[in-house]
């Protein structure tokens, strides 16, 4: 007996001595996820789920590992609740905070508790000239089936170890089997990896599944949105699984694809909403991620593919994305360089779209037949990512397996550097319209398009004509040019995303359009005379030419007459006449057609002017 109040003693005394950090999942909070905000230079996103009052976030430098120089803040905690749709409901507080004011380029480590303490979280601020991130999808995380989320894990600690800076995870959709499963969020976070560094996620199609009792049906974005805490600033009705943020040099942003699947409205509010983040966020580089693919390995889920290409490409490319990057389709797929204006091939211009691969089981050996903008498709047994360096000039894209072997690779460099702007400024051309002469038909070259951020027509007194940002043709109209001034300078500028502007001139030569007025044009079909009213300026009218049914009349150059004499023109023939008006470029100043049907004496008596008839009658007599 006093043996056994002896190891109690030893047992109890062990407990105080143990220190109060322990994993997550049994501690006084669950669902704990470091997240980026918008600025990754100096904040950070950390949110968890917990049912003890009073807890709070610690964190300090990694430097720092006893937390003696900790910051200690109070979250923002909400009683929430996790609904799976089918009658299973949990409650929990939803505590979230933004850590801001951080430094950048430093790496900090934060743990969350009140009186039991996480393990600690690590996180990497933006700053330094060059940084990494790791993309993956497709983990389903299944509690029965838990090799996929340790796929994961050796797929995270593989990148970790190949770069040691490696900053952040994304993740293009289906990080769930069901996103209706609350437990199946919970392993994933759970994962050692999930300490290592901030996750960034967008949802797939299987993050929106719940489970009723008969098959599998579709909600919406509120199950990611109840355990992810994302920048907020996405588009209407998508906010939380869209949204961007800035890493160093580079734009990264979450499209919701699933969204857009379901509503044309979500689709427009996004579109609208990505156009608005690329303008005014720019950067060296863009990343988009979302969970439908463009292009894949093995030639399936081309309907989907379709539709996510006509949705975005044209907005990518004007908008000069570099980056891709999806999942859905189980077969690694990377294209070449592609553009919808021009083949970017052998460019170092256009997009580059990967798909990933799945993790953990549901392999596809057989690839199929790759779509024709795939340059590398790969399948197979794979479990792996893409490790992607970013510098200052170019990114370098690694797909790696588990085992550390390099599987592709490709690099993607800074459009900037290699936009021939003397090539583009040459490719504009400003003319007249051939129909309308105040409307300028402009025309640039196909490269202009993602080059670009916006494309100004000005003229001489600095009136804007047209402005495009992000132009997605290349060709268009240019309404009111003026024509009231002899000579017309215009100018057409390209606003590059370097902040350079490059311009091309052009002058309008309006002395045709000023060469006076001719009215009252008209034919005396009495005395067979054409008749016409001239208030010429500029000396620019040099002829006028008159046909008779298409046959030359006459040329006069004499151009202070009013009139001609035409041949007698019978009153039981049909006759056109055309009366041309020509400078000494032969430019068509001026024409009128009159058309004179055939009659006889009776009705030119009856119908015809007074003036005309006598004309005839003095006409007819001085014939004899």
């Amino acid at each position: 007996m006093k043996k056994a109040v002896i190891i109690l003693l030893i047992l109890l005394f062990s407990i105080f001595l143990i220190p109060k950090t322990v994993d997550a999942t049994t501690s006084e909070v669950t669902m704990v996820l470091t997240s980026p905000a918008e600025d990754m230079s100096t904040s950070i996103h950390i949110s968890y789920h917990t049912n003890t009052t009073g807890t709070m976030i610690e964190y300090t430098l990694e430097s720092d590992p006893t937390y003696s120089q900790k910051i200690v803040i109070t979250p923002t905690c909400k009683a929430d609740q996790f609904d799976n749709l089918t009658g299973n409901v949990r409650s929990y507080n939803r505590c979230e905070a933004e850590l801001s004011g951080l430094t950048p380029n430093t790496r900090y480590i934060y743990r969350v508790g009140k009186t039991v303490k996480t393990d600690s979280y690590h996180f990497q601020t933006a700053g330094g000239s060059s940084f990494s991130f790791l993309h993956v999808t497709d983990i389903h995380s299944y509690e029965s089936i838990p090799g996929r989320i340790t796929a994961a894990n050796n797929v995270m600690a593989k990148a970790k170890q190949l770069d040691p800076n490696l900053a952040f995870t994304v993740a293009s959709g289906d990080v769930t089997a069901y996103g209706s499963y609350y437990q199946q969020w919970v392993n994933l976070f759970d994962l050692s990896m999930m300490k290592e560094m901030a996750f960034a996620a967008t949802p797939g199609n299987h993050d929106y599944y719940y489970y009723p009792t008969s098959g599998v049906a579709t909600a919406d974005n509120t199950f990611f949105n109840k355990v992810t805490y994302n920048p907020q600033n996405g588009a209407q009705t998508a906010m939380n699984s869209t949204y961007f943020f800035t890493y160093g040099n580079t734009l990264l942003i979450s499209i919701d694809s699933e969204m857009q699947d379901q509503s044309n409205e979500s689709l427009a509010n996004q579109q609208q909403w990505f156009r608005e983040v690329v303008e005014e966020n720019r950067k060296t580089f863009i990343v988009v991620y979302t969970h439908r693919p463009f292009y894949t390995g093995d030639g399936l889920n081309a309907s989907q593919a379709e539709t996510m290409r006509n949705a975005w490409q044209k907005i990518f490319d004007t908008c000069g994305v570099d980056l891709v990057l999806t999942g859905h389709n189980h077969v690694y797929a990377r294209t070449k360089r592609t553009h919808h204006a021009f083949d970017a091939t052998n460019t170092r211009l256009g997009t580059t779209y990967i798909t990933g691969i799945q993790l953990g089981d549901r392999y596809v050996v057989n690839n199929g037949t790759p779509m024709s903008a795939v340059e590398t498709a790969i399948g197979g047994k794979i479990d792996g990512g893409n490790l992607i360096k970013v510098y200052e000039d170019y990114m370098d894209i690694t797909f790696f397996n588990t085992a550390g072997e390099e599987l592709d690779r490709f690099q993607i460099y800074d459009k900037d550097d290699y936009i021939n702007q003397e090539s583009l400024i040459q490719g504009i051309q400003l003319i007249r319209s051939k129909t309308s002469p105040d409307v300028g038909v402009l025309t640039i070259a196909p490269q202009t398009i993602g080059a670009v951020e916006k494309v100004v027509v000005r003229d001489e007194s600095d009136q804007i004509l047209l402005e495009i940002p992000y132009p997605t043709m290349t060709s268009y109209n240019v309404l009111e040019l003026n024509l009231k001034d002899l000579e017309y300078h215009v100018s057409v500028e390209l606003y590059y995303h370097n902040q350079s502007m490059g311009s091309s001139s052009f002058i309008f030569d309006n002395l045709r359009y000023n060469y006076g007025s001719i009215v009252n044009v008209g034919v005396n079909r009495g005395t067979s005379t054409l008749f016409w009213d001239s208030r010429l300026e500029n000396n620019v009218v040099k002829r006028y030419e008159i046909y008779v049914d298409d046959e030359l009349a006459t040329t006069i150059t004499d151009v202070s007459l009013e009139q001609y004499q035409l041949e007698l023109l019978c009153l039981n023939q049909n006759y056109e006449i055309y009366f041309c008006v020509y400078d000494d470029s032969n430019h068509e100043l001026y024409i009128v057609k009159i058309t004179l049907e055939a009659t006889n004496i009776w009705d030119f008596m009856t119908t015809s002017t007074i003036n005309q008839f006598e004309s005839l009658i003095e006409y007819l007599r001085g014939e004899e």
